[in-house]
């Protein structure tokens, strides 16, 4: 979008919202792997930084999971409702507070 843009020519909160709000978060998203080890019996992971609440997308081996499926603990540890699979792929997307 041109940063010249008058809010006056958003016609709707969903203009303002997709135009304006996404651009600026999805711009500061930060992908990261956990260091603990995928074996089958863990559940909780952390994420290498701290995110701001609300920004953490989880994916297990490339499909998102539903943010009912985990739980988040502080601004780094993540829980998993289910156990993944020995040798799964963790992946976290956020917006880190260090930005």
């Amino acid at each position: 979008m041109d940063e010249s843009r008058k809010i006056s020519d958003l016609k709707t909160y969903r203009d303002i919202i997709e135009k304006l709000v996404i651009p600026k978060l999805t711009a500061g998203m930060f992908t990261d792997s956990p260091a603990e080890t995928v074996d089958g019996t863990r559940t909780s992971f952390n994420t290498t930084r701290n995110f701001y609440e609300n920004t953490l997308a989880v994916y297990v081996d490339g499909s998102r999971i539903h943010t009912d499926d985990f739980i988040v603990t502080g601004n780094r540890t993540v829980t998993l409702k289910t156990t993944p699979s020995d040798g799964k792929k963790i992946v976290f997307d956020y917006v880190p507070m260090d930005i």
